[in-house]
């Protein structure tokens, strides 16, 4: 797992560690849970989070293992830091040879629409993010359901699972065609696609919405901004900062990926009175929660 700050690695140590416990409750999988949290040094300065989980009743089962290194805001400091932690592990050798997924995860913009005064931003911190983000599961799809929410009904502090992650703003500024990607140029790519069943799994584990993340450089902040990114892009369902230089670096590893975001704010006119940064990483927490056990499966 890979995030930018240390505040959203510790939501998501604290939710692979809410669904370790769960594994030895009433309707677990197993009869109690031995879990062990330690610090891993990289190189380049990076601390990672070792989270190993175990249960009980499977005792000559592997422990599930789950690594979480915060490594910076921006594309070019996420590539770099998934990058270290992928090289070490390909150096490593013995049981901490490669890993079989990399996530990207945190909090950050979303494409709002549905939310009545959550879309327009009347949202703080302190907010109990259940009592926003229910408002997106039920007939709707979610959490339980079988299928993800709809697109149209994300809320604030509900989470999003990237169907694509993509370079919004790779590319060229043209004044007769406009935006043009960097595919489009002749070189590179501005998208990377995550396994499609994994990304429907844990969007309908979790009651997340499953669309497009956009990777930008610059944080929206105008309205225009924002319709400029939903013509060009649809499906897009949240923005942020670092996931498609994460996915450059799991690629680069032969590595699948994929990007998970709870939303702090509408993505629009900049307005840092109606963020909900708290109740964004209480959802993070709740999105490994009940996605942990899908990672596992597919990693």
């Amino acid at each position: 797992m890979v995030t930018a700050v240390s505040a959203e690695r510790e939501a998501v140590e604290q939710g692979i560690l809410d669904w370790g416990a769960a594994q030895g409750s009433p309707g677990g999988s197993g009869v109690g849970e031995r879990s062990e949290v330690r610090s891993l040094h990289l190189p380049g300065g990076y601390e990672m989070r070792r989270i190993a989980v175990s249960v009980r009743a499977d005792a000559g089962r592997e422990a599930s293992v789950f690594d979480a290194v915060a490594v910076g805001a921006g594309p070019a400091a996420a590539a770099a830091g998934a990058a270290t932690a992928l090289t070490a592990a390909a150096v490593a050798g013995g049981q901490d040879a490669g890993y079989g997924l990399v996530v990207s995860a945190g909090i950050g913009g979303g494409f709002l629409t549905d939310c009545g005064s959550a879309a327009a931003g009347d949202v703080h911190d302190g907010l109990d993010v259940g009592g926003v983000a229910g408002s997106a599961t039920g007939a709707a799809g979610g959490a339980g359901s079988g299928r993800p929410v709809e697109r149209s009904r994300l809320c604030m502090g509900g989470a999003v699972v990237s169907r694509k992650i993509v370079a919004a703003d790779l590319g060229a500024q043209t004044a007769d065609h406009g935006f043009l990607p960097v595919t489009e140029l002749g070189f590179g790519t501005s998208e990377h696609h995550p396994p499609g069943r994994l990304a429907y799994a844990v969007a309908a584990a979790t009651g997340g919405v499953l669309g497009d993340v956009l990777t930008v450089t610059t944080a929206t902040g105008t309205a225009d901004r924002a319709r400029e990114l939903t013509e060009r892009h649809p499906e897009a369902a949240a923005e942020g900062m670092e996931g498609f230089g994460v996915a450059e670096a799991a690629t680069a590893h032969g590595v699948p990926v994929v990007e998970l975001r709870t939303v702090s704010n509408a993505v629009g006119p900049r307005d840092r009175g109606s963020w909900g940064i708290a109740g964004a990483l209480e959802g993070l927490r709740g999105v490994f929660r009940g996605g942990a056990g899908v990672l596992v499966g597919w990693g």
